[in-house]
């Protein structure tokens, strides 16, 4: 028998969204058992809403706060399970549905998780948070990296009985203060990685936009109530972290940001030997520092000259502020300036070395394709190839990885292992991702094996060249795609597409299914700032179309665009008898592209071959409404296999940047392939030789009818195709781009360089 679920909400003066919050409950797709509403006599019409819904249980009387009235609720409630949602989130349809599945695999849990999605005032996503696993009593300390939001969480209601209800004289911590309070006593959390539910989180006229550091200063109170669970080291290790994090947040600490993670902690440990009156303090500081085992312990002697958040942040940013203008007024730096750089490249060995965060063997998408060419070509030009990785992104190097990677490709392989103080770094600075610690490691690397270039792999990872030891390098930048315009699409394409739900083409807009769609896309060039500086600042940017250096050179004038497509090697094919396929990972566009082959293409289709059938492969087929005529075939292990019996490929994508890589792997097995004019820029098609290039949904109907009814035709075009492939695509032509690119000549380079680069 399954659970009964108890749905408890707070509030006040929320008649604007609590319709949404109540019927996000109502409409489940497994029920819940009761809601029960707690309203602290709102004055903006919101009884006058509840009285509406005749299911509700609900009170509306004066109170003093939201932990008084969700104990209210709490004291009503008849449920096996609590749930907590504010009046202005909403559920997902499935998040109970999902839960009690989740319950019933692992009963033995008492707590169970999920993921939440941030959305505005208008409802409109935002952003999402994924929740750190596990959660313990330890990991809840570090409150900056939990991501664990109480609209997305399902506890039982018997834990009440053992811990007591919400306390009523907190304000920003009353969820933070409870899970403490529940793990502490021993319950047990599971995380379901699924979207639970939608939260204002930044609404302008609720209590999250209160600042940081006065929310901060109650969440670090109750922190230090829960300390004594933990052991004294462990203790030390989240003083560390404490320290380091809100250290590294500090806004002045850009302009002096810290090679590595060493000097940031040293940096950090002066500031505190220097507000550390005590003279024993200091003695046993130093002591502990040179040791290097249990450096850390001293903080926790420390921390009682610094109790206070704020007053902590306060010395910390005077301290650093003192460093920057003593550091400025030594060198008398500009905001930026120009800087030569002599490359003497005729000393260096005739090594590349390639950047990219993920481990990219055995490949598992279109962007590892890409590089493993890059890595082929390269050797094929004569080149000596260094692999440079790091595991911030959780990317498995493990040893065995490793010595894999070295093996089936012939290369050297350098990794940066990433640590706590790491994610840190990167949860309080969103806009990097290179953390000190990584530009120092790849630092040594250039210094050790001093390459002729550097390929970096995505604009976001630039900052790694401006090492100074890479700084004598030519500068490739693989762009697999123009940033700002695939965030232009994303951003159109999300409201329609929502993560984690079920798309079905009959209830998509018309709007996102015009042929013409991407001319109605408009790029943000300002919020595309950084990406534009790293394109004019390197030596080189690598598109993989004609038409992607086209989109950089318009918009970014002084940026020296190449047209490098990756190979494919040639596959032999003779049957033809299968169905034709459509490859797509569960990706906007690719979703959009279903939507429109089905709704726009198909029934002219069925309307005069009703046998048609076309395979979908790929991730995507998880989230995909099926229709008559589609058959969703899911992830399939070795696609090779699917290739090999295919007779055509479609194509139906109406926007997307980058190389459309399946394409043209389906072209490199001698299949043909039926594309829109739009995304047929970005493929080597030739219309009526090697595939079809369609104007609108009619026409591409057409196509895919002549290719389906006529397999001899999808043999003489596909044979064609295979025939482009290798002329246009050969790992030999693409080495041979890449050894004109690499010149063995010395020359100077002019940077822009800022002075956060100057001062480091």
């Amino acid at each position: 028998m399954s659970p009964k679920i108890s749905v408890v909400t707070p509030t006040y003066n929320c008649a604007k969204y609590i319709k949404g919050c109540i019927e996000s409950v109502r409409d489940q797709e497994s029920p819940v058992f009761e809601h029960i509403v707690v309203d602290g006599a709102s004055t903006d019409g919101t009884t006058e809403i509840l009285k509406t819904y005749p299911h509700l249980s609900w009170i509306s009387e004066p109170d003093n706060g939201e932990a008084e009235a969700l104990n209210k609720a709490l004291r009503k409630a008849r449920g096996d399970f609590i749930g907590w949602l504010n009046a202005d989130d909403i559920y997902t349809p499935w998040a109970v549905k999902r839960f009690l599945e989740e319950r019933e695999k692992h009963p033995e849990y008492d707590v169970y998780y999920g993921i939440c999605v941030f959305i505005n005032e208008e409802g409109k996503p935002t952003h999402w948070a994924y929740p750190y696993s596990p959660i313990t009593v330890k990991t809840l300390l570090r409150w900056w990296q939990l991501n664990l939001f109480q609209p997305s969480i399902f506890f039982k209601r018997e834990l009440v009985e053992r811990v007591g209800y919400y306390r009523e004289d907190l304000t920003y911590g009353t969820d933070y203060e409870y899970w403490f309070r529940l793990a502490a006593s021993g319950a047990r959390f599971r995380f379901v990685p699924t979207v639970f539910s939608k939260a204002r989180i930044n609404r302008s006229d609720g209590k999250t936009a209160t600042p940081y550091h006065i929310k901060a200063r109650e969440w670090l109170n109750i922190n230090m109530s829960y300390q004594k669970y933990v052991t004294r080291e462990e203790r030390a290790s989240f003083w560390r972290d404490f320290y380091l994090v809100n250290f590294l947040a500090s806004p002045e600490l850009a302009n002096t940001k810290p090679p590595n993670k060493e000097a940031a902690e040293g940096y950090l440990l002066a500031l505190i030997k220097r507000k550390a009156a005590t003279p024993g303090i200091i003695e046993k500081l130093s002591e502990e520092y040179s040791l290097g085992n249990t450096k850390y312990l001293a903080l926790l002697e420390i921390y009682g000259q610094v109790k206070d958040f704020k007053k902590a942040r306060e010395m910390a940013d005077r301290y650093i502020q003192r460093s920057i203008q003593e550091k400025k007024n030594n060198l008398n730096l500009p905001l930026e300036k120009q800087v030569k750089v002599k490359r003497e490249r005729k000393k260096r060995e005739d090594t590349v070395l390639l950047f990219d965060a993920g481990n990219i063997w055995p490949i598992t998408c279109g962007t590892d394709r890409v590089i493993i060419s890059d890595i082929q070509a390269l050797r094929e030009a004569g080149f000596k190839v260094c692999v440079f990785g790091t595991t911030l992104n959780y990317a498995d190097w493990s040893r065995s990885k490793v010595e894999r990677f070295k093996k089936e490709l012939g290369v050297e392989v350098f990794t940066h292992r990433s640590s706590l103080s790491d994610d840190s770094y990167l949860s309080n600075n969103t806009a990097s991702s290179v953390t000190p610690s990584l530009l120092y490691a790849f630092e040594q690397c250039v210094k050790n094996i001093k390459p002729k270039a550097i390929v970096i792999n995505r604009s976001s990872f630039y900052p790694l060249l401006t090492a100074n030891s890479a700084r004598a390098c030519i500068s490739l930048l693989r762009m697999h795609a123009f940033c700002a315009l695939n965030k232009a699409v994303l951003d159109a394409l999300r409201p329609y597409f929502p993560h984690n739900e079920m798309y079905d083409p009959d209830a998509v807009s018309d709007e996102i299914l015009k042929e013409d769609f991407i001319n109605s896309i408009a790029i943000n060039l300002d919020a595309a700032e950084e990406e534009i500086f790293c394109y004019k600042n390197v030596d080189k940017v690598l598109t993989l179309t004609k038409l992607d250096k086209e989109i950089v050179e318009e918009n970014v004038k002084e940026a020296d665009a190449v047209a490098l497509s990756p190979y494919f090697p040639i596959n032999k094919k003779e049957n033809y008898s299968g169905n034709p396929i459509f490859v797509a990972s569960l990706y906007p566009p690719n979703v959009q592209g279903y939507c429109y082959f089905t709704k726009k293409v198909l029934p002219y289709i069925l309307r005069r071959t009703s046998s048609f059938s076309l395979d979908v492969i790929g991730t995507a087929s998880k989230r995909l409404r099926s229709k008559d005529g589609i058959i969703l075939r899911g992830f399939v292990e070795n696609i090779d296999e699917v290739y090999q019996k295919a007779s055509f490929a479609v194509c139906p994508l109406l926007a997307g940047t980058g190389l459309q890589i399946k394409a043209i792997e389906a072209m490199s097995w001698g299949l043909p392939v039926v594309a829109l004019r739009g995304i047929s820029k970005a493929l080597p098609i030739v219309h009526q030789e090697n595939g079809f290039i369609a104007e609108n949904s009619k026409d591409f109907a057409e196509y895919v009818e002549r290719l389906y009814l006529d397999r001899d035709l999808c043999k003489k075009m596909g044979e064609r195709a295979r025939e482009t492939i290798a002329e246009k695509f050969s790992c030999k032509k693409v080495g041979a781009l890449f050894r004109a690119l690499i010149k063995p000549t010395d020359s100077e380079k002019t940077y822009t360089v800022t002075a956060r680069e100057l001062l480091l």
